[in-house]
């Protein structure tokens, strides 16, 4: 028995050392910048695996007393890389002040949630420019999972202490956890840490008031590398015909939150458009998802460029097929406002 007991503990041993260097490493570096408060999260020359819906709520905060927001685009991260506030601000008021309220991988339960907070909180919402994926926007009906994706607690009501240990169980993996270390005590990015921490995007400026980040170092590797568009292991062939998604994406719960948010937005006297974004997969929404989309915000408020259309058929509108570049947002929102 001492003998199997004497075993464990020397096999324990380093577990705790390695537990308790870790807690200490994320108490010091935090990583995910969700332990203290930031006037710029994207600030210095390396930026971790941030939460955006975090980011965007934290940072709306701590700005909106002194930035008097009026105006707030909701959605993914298609709006974080595309839709920016600098651009929609044209189709705006004079004296509109817009906020980038996205989320990565944002459903219809989380611009749900961001109204919510606003109306609460007794914002004044007088533009609102929601963009709906149809894909991830449906997905799911309450928090997201994930330390990428789950909801800042102010959003959701989540418990603090939960929220944090689910942002907190990543770093608990040991080469992502001696990856932070090493670039925080070096100072120097290496190759073997683009598996657990993005990349340097040393062009990159980020506006904390909008908070609107410019995409400037993707855009010159593109000046550098016009035939990215080329890589067959990236842009992938797409069908000559036009698939439609024969799914019904919206469910009931959906629907009912996007009634709210119809309701809260016609409280708050807001004039607002609804986009279904132009993904590269060209599958066009649902008919039936999109009749009802039109019943519950208008149709004239409703702009689906799903499918093939000019926008979709440019490859050099998208990094990849995941998200679409600021260069042509302008002439989308141009086609959406002149409706």
């Amino acid at each position: 028995m001492k003998k199997f007991l004497l075993k464990i503990t020397i096999f324990a041993i380093p577990l705790a050392v390695w537990f308790g260097i870790t807690i200490a490493a994320y108490l010091l570096i935090d990583p995910f910048k969700v332990l203290y408060k930031y006037d710029n999260f994207y600030a210095g020359k390396y930026i971790g695996d941030l939460n955006r819906d975090y980011v965007s709520t934290e940072n709306y905060i701590r700005h909106r007393d002194s930035a008097n927001y009026n105006s707030f685009i909701f959605g993914s991260s298609r709006v974080y890389m595309g839709f920016k506030p600098s651009i929609w601000k044209k189709y705006l008021p004079e004296n509109a002040q817009p906020y980038s309220f996205d989320a990565y991988s944002e459903s219809v339960y989380g611009i749900w949630s961001k109204v919510k907070f606003l109306d609460k909180t007794d914002a004044t919402i007088s533009n609102a420019l929601i963009v709906l994926c149809h894909g991830p926007a449906f997905r799911t009906e309450k928090n997201s999972t994930g330390y990428l994706f789950r909801k800042h607690p102010a959003l959701s009501g989540e418990n603090w202490l939960s929220f944090q240990y689910t942002v907190f169980q990543p770093f608990l993996h040991p080469k992502k956890a001696y990856s932070y270390i090493d670039l925080w005590l070096t100072g120097r990015y290496k190759n073997y840490m683009k598996f657990f921490i993005p990349p340097p995007s040393p062009l990159d400026i980020y506006d904390p008031v909008t908070n609107e980040r410019f995409f400037n170092t993707q855009e010159k590797n593109i000046r550098e590398n016009p035939d990215y568009i080329n890589n067959p292991a990236v842009f992938y062939d797409r069908p000559d015909t036009e698939h439609v998604d024969e799914i019904r994406r919206i469910k009931r719960r959906h629907a009912e939150m996007l009634q709210e948010i119809r309701t809260i937005l016609d409280k708050r006297h807001t004039d607002y458009r609804v986009i279904i974004s132009p993904l590269y997969e060209q599958i066009r929404l649902n008919p039936d998802d999109l009749q009802l989309l039109h019943e519950i915000f208008g149709a004239d408020k409703v702009t689906d460029f799903t499918g093939k259309n000019a926008f979709s058929d440019n490859k050099r509108n998208y990094y990849e097929p995941h998200h679409f570049r600021s260069q042509p947002v302008d002439s989308l929102l141009k086609t959406v406002y002149e409706k």
